[in-house]
């Protein structure tokens, strides 16, 4: 007895060769899938152009008197033409432009003294005026008042003697009081003499 079977459509070759075919879309799918994935890790690890420049904006200074020399909370107590420094530490965003500092003795129209730092930001704190006070002009016995005023360099107006501030925005003072005594007379350093009559300063 013989036993038929209708023809397969698929040989036993032929069903082998289908299986590559549907790997390969798979593959091509899985391809894909990648390509895409890495495409968008590259999106996200492109660097942007950083912002443009922009310069420091200039401040005015600022005098640090907690760490001034004298201390400005104690009466400086001096003979007839000794001489006097200070020192006082500034700090200042200055746009590359150097800070100038200024020594005024009471209303003299004149500076005693003169220095300067060089530009900086406002994170230095390494820099400070040494400004001193020799003598001249001859100051009496006596209640007097000294000022460092800071500025930036342009801002003074040196066609007078007085460096009169072009911005008073742009400025910081410090005051001391000095007591000029004669110790050789015996004068007691505590009584302070004239203040009144010399406080109005030189601004």
């Amino acid at each position: 007895m013989q036993t038929s079977f209708p023809p397969s459509a698929v040989t036993r070759l032929s069903g082998v060769a289908a299986v590559p075919g549907k790997l390969q879309r798979a593959f091509g799918l899985a391809r894909r899938s990648l390509l895409l994935g890495a495409l968008s890790m590259l999106s996200g690890c492109l660097v942007e152009d950083p912002p443009p420049y922009t310069p420091p904006t200039r401040t005015a200074p600022r005098l640090d008197t907690r760490r001034a020399e004298p201390l400005q909370n104690n009466i400086v107590i001096v003979d007839k033409g000794d001489p006097i420094v200070f020192r006082v530490p500034v700090v200042s965003e200055d746009a590359g432009e150097p800070v100038q500092a200024l020594l005024f003795v009471d209303s003299f129209p004149f500076n005693v003294s003169s220095d300067v730092v060089p530009a900086s930001t406002l994170d230095d704190l390494s820099r400070r005026f040494e400004l001193s006070y020799n003598g001249v002009p001859v100051i009496d016995y006596g209640c007097h008042r000294m000022m460092v005023r800071a500025s930036h360099q342009s801002n003074f107006n040196f066609q007078t003697d007085a460096g009169v501030p072009i911005d008073e925005n742009d400025v910081a003072d410090a005051y001391w009081w000095i007591n000029v005594v004669n110790l050789a007379a015996g004068d007691d350093s505590a009584v302070l003499r004239n203040c009144a009559g010399n406080a109005g300063g030189s601004k």
